[in-house]
């Protein structure tokens, strides 16, 4: 009997190598089994790219916000520009028509702005009817030359007259003023005699009237009222080709 050992088994497998460079040839992952990777290192990588792209949305949105926020203070600076020089005009031409009546001309605190101070009242009576405006603190100035009177001053309470009638009012008197039956360039108005003489007389009664019930007799303003009602009613009794109706400023 033979003491040498059993051959091996050619038939048998050899042991596979396995050299310390074989991960280097590793075949590299799929998407999809990146996705469905659940190793805590994958998912806080995905999670941290999720929050940088999040963070990138939210910075565009926020400059798109900042851009939008700029372009609209932009349009409202502009806007309150142009209010306030439509508004420093409106107070020039105010000053003009107060200088033309400053025996029925008062101006005082105004009351009805709450949450602001010095807001004024600017009264005024033109062809025997008031008319009112607000005057802003910045425009004050313009009103120097106007009579400065207490809210509670009988030439200070507001007849309940509206915009609408103010403005109407207003129309009117410029009527009144313009009823010489001529233009300026020569052309005839279209205003009868008839038609003119009524206007003026209708307009001097409600100027005595206003003058009662506005003015105590003796003041400044009830005799300039007066006075002016006396001269409508000459201008009424006297042909349009003998004078102007161009009532001196009261």
């Amino acid at each position: 009997m033979s003491t040498t050992g059993k051959p091996p088994n050619r038939n048998q497998d050899p042991e596979p190598v396995r050299t310390r460079f074989a991960r280097l040839f590793r075949r590299r992952p799929s998407r999809a089994a990146l996705a469905t990777e659940t190793s805590p290192y994958s998912k806080a990588g995905r999670m941290a790219a999720e929050g940088f792209a999040a963070g990138l949305r939210q910075a565009e949105a926020l400059r798109t916000t900042q851009d939008d926020t700029a372009h609209w203070k932009r349009h409202a600076d502009t806007y309150a520009r142009e209010r306030d020089a439509a508004y420093r005009e409106r107070a020039q031409l105010l000053a003009w028509l107060a200088a033309l009546h400053p025996a029925t001309t008062v101006i005082c605190t105004a009351a009805d702005i709450e949450g602001e101070t010095g807001w004024r009242l600017l009264y005024l009576v033109a062809g025997g009817w008031q008319m009112s405006w607000h005057i802003h603190p910045a425009d004050a100035d313009l009103f120097r030359h106007v009579t400065v009177v207490s809210p509670s001053d009988p030439r200070a309470q507001w007849d309940g007259h509206t915009t609408d009638q103010k403005y109407e009012r207003l129309r009117g008197h410029v009527r009144l003023l313009a009823l010489d039956g001529s233009r300026s360039d020569g052309s005839s108005s279209g205003v009868t005699a008839e038609t003119r003489a009524a206007i003026l007389e209708e307009a001097a009664d409600h100027l005595v009237q206003q003058a009662a019930e506005l003015w105590a007799p003796g003041t400044t303003a009830h005799a300039v009222m007066l006075a002016d009602a006396a001269e409508l009613r000459g201008l009424a009794r006297r042909p349009p080709a003998q004078g102007s109706t161009a009532v001196r400023s009261a």
